[in-house]
């Protein structure tokens, strides 16, 4: 299922980097994701991620360590615990079930309140817990005054490849499978593939160059976007040889 709060992020700033007129409204669509009118021509966006590909099980980990600490600090927020700043070491996650992740989230939430409560409640007093739980080896937390929220986040930090030719490459020709149905809508179709950049999984492209391919597959454009950098490169093609 496509993350709806995330496709609008990117295109927001799609929308900043390419500097579209703020008088063209893109409106959100299926098949394809968006459209808008310009030159009255109907144009047709869709949006896709790329990931590592030798790292792309890493996302389904991810997923699950991103679950459950949203699911801690919304544990935290309806206990109405004292707020912290709450980050999580965990340890390997993958597989583990939503009712699992539930008890998990609800366990951590409790201990670091305990725990806390036990040693200061002075703002910004900072402790490190090791709690008794095989998906969680250490979590820091930070008292915080008590006009702030809880927050429950992951450390995450990686290398990045800066050359996503060859996803760009495969995200191209996948979609490609949809381009003929889309023109039946619009006048055109462009790509907008996108590297997250926040999670491991998606920390390629940079400001890296990319290097051309052989076809733009039925798509007038494409583009290539570096979401955590702001970084918009239109994909150029291959010269052909005559």
């Amino acid at each position: 299922m496509p993350n709806i709060k995330r496709e609008q992020r990117h295109l927001s700033v799609f929308r900043e980097l390419i500097e579209f007129d703020n008088d063209i409204a893109i409106q959100k669509h299926e098949a394809p994701d968006f459209i808008f009118q310009i030159n009255g021509q109907l144009i047709g966006v869709e949006h896709t991620e790329v990931y590592l590909d030798k790292d792309y099980p890493m996302q389904a980990e991810e997923s699950v360590e991103d679950d459950i600490a949203q699911r801690a600090q919304a544990y935290a927020d309806f206990k109405n615990y004292v707020p912290t700043r709450t980050k999580i070491l965990f340890r390997n996650v993958r597989g583990i079930k939503q009712k699992q992740r539930k008890m998990i989230a609800s366990d951590l939430a409790d201990f670091v309140q305990f725990n806390m409560l036990k040693s200061s409640k002075k703002p910004f007093t900072q402790i490190r817990l090791e709690p008794d739980n095989p998906a969680v080896s250490a979590v820091h937390v930070t008292v915080m005054p008590k006009d702030f929220e809880n927050h429950y986040f992951i450390p995450r930090a990686g290398w990045m490849k800066n050359d996503a030719s060859e996803e760009i490459a495969k995200a191209v020709k996948a979609k490609s499978k949809k381009v003929t149905g889309y023109l039946k809508k619009c006048d055109e179709v462009w790509l907008l593939i996108v590297a997250d950049g926040f999670n491991p999984s998606s920390f390629l492209g940079g400001d890296g160059d990319i290097c051309p391919i052989e076809s733009l597959a039925g798509f007038k454009k494409v583009y290539f976007m570096s979401y955590a950098t702001k970084v918009l490169r239109e994909v150029p093609t291959e010269e052909v040889k005559i």
